[in-house]
């Protein structure tokens, strides 16, 4: 009996040993997934937060852009100025062609025809103050021209530190995604933990990569996507940007009396002439980006043009009226344009030099040439392929660790063996192996998505302009679980993933 209950002991105390072990083996078990969820959960959110940040930066890009525009159709007013000047100068040519054809008239009598030639040589004259009026203004405009053309460079310097900033949020956004930066959530959830492999890292860059277009790394998208043609993404910027212009700029429909400062106005008419009364009035007047320098796309409402030029168009008809004669009429405007080849303006007279301050969007491809080619800027490479999330990115995690181990990365006092096994000699028949513990590390694997979504509307389409991105972690099928296993060299666990036959030694 004494025999029979040492045995009983020691088969209790055994049991009680492999309890002790799987328990331990379990809650590592629990504590690596929640660390792996942690971790890719984490490393989404710092994506999400890259991705909310292009948001705003290209909204901030666009502001500054609409800016440009504004700058442009204050500049175009002031140049308007002298051009209504200048064609009062006119309309007052033709009435004082009017009154010499009655004076050159046969038919009329003697002192008809004097008070013709008296007003013939007075709208002359007044013709010639309006000349030198519409002079002085275009002088005054001229002088503004160079604050005008530094505060165009300004935008543009200030869109190529914007784009700037997004670069070194997305070098530190992609370091996440490799796992690092991370050591503190490491520490505290498990850490007897392995890093994450650097295969499954590079696939966290991938997906980020295959994200964006427009940034440094388009060329770790391998095989992803390829990325929208350098015309399209300026599209894309310039139709934010035109969509973003407040009303003065964007359609100027005003009559003159609103626009005119009221002294300019006064004397426009009537301080000049004195007798009669010139109505000037304003057609139409826009400021946009543009592909070229033509006025009739400048009015135009094409949103799908590409922002290589920044434009500024005014037009009106001017009306004086004089001493019963058929009134003067005479149209007047004011163009400017910026781009990289020099723009162009009219009226000339009011300006100097070239207005090539502003580079424009979708200019150039090359990054290294962003910050002195073109108006850059980071976007959101869409996939119309639901079974691809519709190019939402996604995260990955792999880790390790020995189950055996405890929170002080150490054995429990009550382990058998030193390998999670225990011997029992039998004499000749030989050793019993008994393994009540994995003899290798326990893998998991996580994966979570950085993906938007809008609180009003779920079918709005992902893009960079609008600061809806979140985190999430995200349902992994069996192949993407093969393929992160794959990656961490656990042929395996990729082998058991995908339900095919095992390539090493089987284990449970």
């Amino acid at each position: 009996m004494l025999a029979l209950g040492a045995v009983t002991m020691l088969v209790l105390a055994l049991m009680m040993v492999i309890s002790f072990s799987l328990t331990r083996a379990v809650h590592e078990k629990i504590r690596l997934q929640s660390h792996a969820d942690a971790m890719t959960y984490s490393m989404a959110t710092v994506g999400a937060r890259a991705m909310n940040y292009y948001a705003y930066s290209n909204r901030a890009t666009a502001a500054a852009a609409v800016s440009v525009m504004t700058l442009h159709a204050y500049h175009s007013q002031m140049t308007l100025v002298g051009s209504a000047m200048n064609a009062a100068w006119g309309a007052f040519a033709q009435i004082s062609g009017w009154h010499a054809a009655l004076f050159l008239s046969s038919c009329t009598p003697i002192c008809t025809r004097w008070d013709d030639f008296r007003s013939m040589i007075e709208a002359g004259i007044i013709a010639t103050r309006f000349l030198r009026e519409s002079r002085d203004f275009y002088r005054r405009a001229q002088a503004r021209e160079a604050d005008f053309n530094r505060a165009v460079q300004a935008y543009s310097i200030m869109i190529d530190m914007v784009w700037t900033a997004q670069q070194s949020v997305t070098f530190h956004t992609i370091n996440v995604l490799r796992g690092n930066d991370l050591d503190s959530i490491k520490t505290i959830n498990a850490p007897c933990a392995s890093q994450m492999p650097v295969a499954v890292g590079a696939m966290n860059v991938r997906e980020f990569a295959c994200a964006l277009e427009g940034s440094p790394i388009d060329f770790m998208c391998i095989g992803g996507r390829a990325k929208s043609a350098l015309v399209a993404r300026g599209k894309v910027i310039s139709g934010v940007a035109n969509a973003a212009r407040g009303e003065w700029p964007k359609g100027r429909t005003i009559p003159a009396p609103v626009l005119f400062h009221p002294q300019t106005l006064q004397r426009l008419m009537n301080g000049i002439q004195r007798e009669g009364i010139t109505l000037p009035a304003i057609l139409s007047g826009s400021a946009r980006t543009q592909n070229g320098t033509g006025a009739a796309e400048c009015r135009g409402n094409n949103p799908n043009l590409p922002g290589l030029t920044a434009c500024a168009v005014d037009q009106g008809l001017l009306t004086s009226f004089f001493r019963g004669t058929p009134p003067g009429i005479m149209p007047y405007s004011a163009e400017v344009f910026s781009n990289n080849n020099g723009g162009r303006h009219v009226q000339a007279q009011a300006h100097q030099g070239n207005h090539n301050q502003w580079r424009g969007f979708g200019r150039t491809d090359n990054i290294a040439a962003c910050l002195t080619a073109g108006e850059c800027f980071v976007n959101f490479r869409s996939d119309p392929r639901a079974a691809q999330d519709f190019g939402q990115p996604k995260v990955f995690g792999h880790f390790q660790q020995n189950l055996r181990e405890g929170w002080r990365c150490t054995r429990g006092p009550w382990e058998l063996g030193s390998n999670g096994r225990l011997t029992l000699n039998d004499g000749a028949r030989g050793d019993v192996v008994l393994d009540f513990l994995p003899t290798e590390p326990g893998s998991v694997v996580s994966k979570s998505m950085i993906y938007f979504h809008r609180p009003d509307s779920w079918v709005f389409p992902p893009n960079a302009f609008d600061p809806y991105w979140k985190a999430k972690l995200h349902p992994m099928t069996n192949q993407e679980a093969a393929t992160v296993l794959g990656a961490a060299g656990d042929g395996d666990g990729a082998a058991m993933a995908r339900g095919g036959p095992l390539h090493g030694r089987a284990r449970v």
